[in-house]
């Protein structure tokens, strides 16, 4: 729901080895609404340099996951 809204696309179709360059109209604009909005979900924050490892859906979730892990 967060990717959805934060990006203004729709889900279907979109699997962890999806890769962010890969959706469509993705912009650095769009990006960072999404990890803010990721961040006041969760309460967590990420560094630019994480930011800038993450190139699938799936490395973004791996990372919350990481982050609400510890």
């Amino acid at each position: 729901m967060i990717l959805a809204e934060a990006l203004d696309v729709q889900l279907i179709g979109l699997t962890g080895e999806t890769r962010l360059d890969d959706i469509k109209n993705l912009d650095s604009f769009q990006v960072i609404m999404l990890f803010m909005a990721i961040e006041e979900t969760f309460g967590i924050q990420f560094t630019m340099d994480e930011i800038a490892t993450m190139k699938t859906i799936g490395d973004i979730l791996n990372w919350i996951s990481g982050k609400l892990n510890r």
